[in-house]
Protein backbone atom coordinates (compact mmCIF):
# COMPACT_ATOMS: atom_id res chain seq x y z
CA UNK A 1 0.00 0.00 0.00
CA UNK A 2 3.00 2.50 0.93
CA UNK A 3 4.61 1.62 -2.13
CA UNK A 4 0.78 2.03 -4.32
CA UNK A 5 0.86 5.88 -2.80
CA UNK A 6 4.54 6.84 -3.35
CA UNK A 7 3.34 5.70 -7.48
CA UNK A 8 0.20 7.84 -7.23
CA UNK A 9 2.10 10.80 -5.66
CA UNK A 10 4.83 10.55 -8.37
CA UNK A 11 2.89 10.15 -11.16
CA UNK A 12 0.36 13.04 -10.17
CA UNK A 13 3.46 15.44 -9.37
CA UNK A 14 5.67 14.47 -12.23
CA UNK A 15 2.36 15.62 -14.12
CA UNK A 16 2.72 19.11 -13.10
CA UNK A 17 6.32 19.00 -13.54
CA UNK A 18 7.77 18.39 -10.06
CA UNK A 19 8.25 15.06 -8.74
CA UNK A 20 8.15 14.09 -5.10
CA UNK A 21 11.30 14.26 -3.51
CA UNK A 22 12.62 17.13 -5.32
CA UNK A 23 9.77 19.25 -5.43
CA UNK A 24 9.72 22.18 -7.65
CA UNK A 25 9.97 25.87 -5.64
CA UNK A 26 8.29 28.63 -7.43
CA UNK A 27 11.43 31.08 -6.56
CA UNK A 28 14.03 28.10 -8.16
CA UNK A 29 12.17 28.82 -11.91
CA UNK A 30 14.19 28.68 -15.03
CA UNK A 31 11.82 31.89 -16.09
CA UNK A 32 8.43 33.19 -15.63
CA UNK A 33 5.68 33.90 -18.21
CA UNK A 34 2.63 36.06 -17.34
CA UNK A 35 -0.29 35.63 -19.36
CA UNK A 36 -4.09 37.31 -19.26
CA UNK A 37 -7.11 35.70 -20.70
CA UNK A 38 -7.98 36.46 -24.52
CA UNK A 39 -11.52 38.05 -23.51
CA UNK A 40 -11.81 39.80 -20.10
CA UNK A 41 -13.62 38.26 -16.91
CA UNK A 42 -13.16 34.65 -18.30
CA UNK A 43 -12.47 31.85 -16.59
CA UNK A 44 -8.85 30.52 -17.61
CA UNK A 45 -5.83 29.44 -15.54
CA UNK A 46 -2.24 29.62 -16.02
CA UNK A 47 -1.61 26.05 -16.29
CA UNK A 48 -4.78 24.19 -18.38
CA UNK A 49 -6.39 20.91 -17.89
CA UNK A 50 -3.51 19.41 -20.38
CA UNK A 51 -1.04 20.61 -17.81
CA UNK A 52 0.16 22.86 -20.78
CA UNK A 53 -0.76 27.11 -21.14
CA UNK A 54 -4.23 27.11 -20.96
CA UNK A 55 -5.90 28.05 -24.97
CA UNK A 56 -7.56 31.03 -23.01
CA UNK A 57 -4.62 33.01 -22.87
CA UNK A 58 -3.54 35.96 -24.63
CA UNK A 59 -0.68 34.62 -26.61
CA UNK A 60 2.72 35.50 -26.60
CA UNK A 61 2.87 36.30 -22.59
CA UNK A 62 4.97 38.28 -20.90
CA UNK A 63 8.54 36.58 -19.66
CA UNK A 64 9.55 38.65 -16.28
CA UNK A 65 12.64 39.85 -16.09
CA UNK A 66 14.90 38.59 -13.25
CA UNK A 67 14.38 42.09 -11.71
CA UNK A 68 10.19 41.30 -12.20
CA UNK A 69 10.58 38.28 -11.23
CA UNK A 70 12.22 38.83 -7.92
CA UNK A 71 10.29 41.66 -7.23
CA UNK A 72 7.40 39.59 -7.71
CA UNK A 73 8.09 36.44 -5.67
CA UNK A 74 9.27 39.27 -2.88
CA UNK A 75 5.52 40.36 -2.99
CA UNK A 76 4.11 36.54 -3.00
CA UNK A 77 6.16 35.23 0.17
CA UNK A 78 5.95 38.69 2.33
CA UNK A 79 3.68 37.29 5.29
CA UNK A 80 2.17 40.80 4.66
CA UNK A 81 0.13 40.37 1.62
CA UNK A 82 -1.97 38.20 3.08
CA UNK A 83 -4.88 38.53 6.06
CA UNK A 84 -7.73 40.13 3.98
CA UNK A 85 -11.29 39.22 3.60
CA UNK A 86 -11.66 36.74 0.73
CA UNK A 87 -14.99 38.50 -1.33
CA UNK A 88 -17.95 36.37 -2.52
CA UNK A 89 -17.96 35.98 -6.76
CA UNK A 90 -16.45 33.39 -9.03
CA UNK A 91 -12.44 33.35 -9.30
CA UNK A 92 -11.69 34.42 -12.46
CA UNK A 93 -7.85 35.61 -12.32
CA UNK A 94 -7.36 38.28 -13.90
CA UNK A 95 -3.92 37.63 -15.03
CA UNK A 96 -1.88 34.33 -14.99
CA UNK A 97 1.61 33.19 -13.88
CA UNK A 98 3.49 30.51 -15.19
CA UNK A 99 6.89 29.24 -13.64
CA UNK A 100 8.81 26.72 -15.98
CA UNK A 101 11.08 24.51 -14.66
CA UNK A 102 13.44 24.37 -17.88
CA UNK A 103 12.69 25.93 -21.18
CA UNK A 104 9.22 24.09 -22.01
CA UNK A 105 8.20 21.88 -18.84
CA UNK A 106 5.67 23.78 -16.12
CA UNK A 107 6.57 23.44 -12.67
CA UNK A 108 3.95 25.95 -10.90
CA UNK A 109 1.40 28.29 -11.69
CA UNK A 110 -0.21 31.71 -9.68
CA UNK A 111 -3.83 32.94 -10.49
CA UNK A 112 -4.64 36.32 -9.28
CA UNK A 113 -8.01 37.44 -8.90
CA UNK A 114 -8.28 40.89 -7.79
CA UNK A 115 -12.21 40.58 -7.93
CA UNK A 116 -12.23 37.85 -5.09
CA UNK A 117 -9.29 39.22 -3.78
CA UNK A 118 -6.91 36.11 -3.74
CA UNK A 119 -4.74 33.71 -5.77
CA UNK A 120 -4.69 30.04 -6.27
CA UNK A 121 -1.23 28.19 -6.86
CA UNK A 122 0.42 25.44 -7.52
CA UNK A 123 2.41 24.89 -5.61
CA UNK A 124 0.66 26.29 -2.51
CA UNK A 125 2.26 29.71 -1.26
CA UNK A 126 2.48 29.16 2.23
CA UNK A 127 0.68 32.37 4.13
CA UNK A 128 -2.59 32.72 1.17
CA UNK A 129 -4.20 29.66 2.43
CA UNK A 130 -5.23 27.93 5.65
CA UNK A 131 -6.84 24.28 6.69
CA UNK A 132 -10.21 24.09 8.15
CA UNK A 133 -10.59 22.18 11.10
CA UNK A 134 -10.39 18.75 9.84
CA UNK A 135 -7.59 19.55 7.80
CA UNK A 136 -8.41 18.18 5.08
CA UNK A 137 -10.00 21.36 2.71
CA UNK A 138 -7.35 24.24 1.78
CA UNK A 139 -9.36 28.03 1.77
CA UNK A 140 -7.36 31.04 0.51
CA UNK A 141 -6.68 33.84 2.90
CA UNK A 142 -7.67 37.10 0.96
CA UNK A 143 -5.08 39.97 0.29
CA UNK A 144 -4.36 42.46 2.70
CA UNK A 145 -4.79 46.02 1.74
CA UNK A 146 -0.98 46.85 1.66
CA UNK A 147 -0.66 43.56 -0.13
CA UNK A 148 -3.28 44.08 -3.24
CA UNK A 149 -1.55 47.71 -3.44
CA UNK A 150 1.91 46.28 -4.63
CA UNK A 151 0.43 43.23 -6.29
CA UNK A 152 -2.20 45.66 -8.22
CA UNK A 153 1.02 48.11 -8.67
CA UNK A 154 3.26 45.16 -10.09
CA UNK A 155 0.47 43.43 -12.72
CA UNK A 156 -0.66 47.11 -13.47
CA UNK A 157 3.31 47.22 -14.81
CA UNK A 158 3.17 44.38 -16.80
CA UNK A 159 -0.54 44.62 -18.29
CA UNK A 160 -1.84 48.19 -17.93
CA UNK A 161 -4.82 47.30 -19.28
CA UNK A 162 -5.96 44.42 -16.81
CA UNK A 163 -6.84 46.56 -13.97
CA UNK A 164 -10.60 47.26 -14.92
CA UNK A 165 -12.78 45.61 -12.33
CA UNK A 166 -16.79 45.10 -11.93
CA UNK A 167 -16.63 46.86 -8.83
CA UNK A 168 -16.19 50.51 -8.90
CA UNK A 169 -14.41 50.17 -5.63
CA UNK A 170 -11.84 48.20 -6.88
CA UNK A 171 -10.68 50.41 -9.78
CA UNK A 172 -7.76 51.80 -10.31
CA UNK A 173 -7.61 54.83 -12.32
CA UNK A 174 -5.24 55.17 -15.09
Amino acid sequence: MKYLLLLATVVFCSSFGWIAGNSFELDSAHHVTAFVPKKPGSIFSGLGPDKKVDPGVRQPGIVLSSEKRAEFMHILYDPNTYGGVVKPGSFRPEISFVFYSDSTTIGGVVDLCFATNHLKSKPKITGSFQSDSTGKNVLPIGFSDEGRKKLEAFCKGIYPEILKFTSPKNTLKK
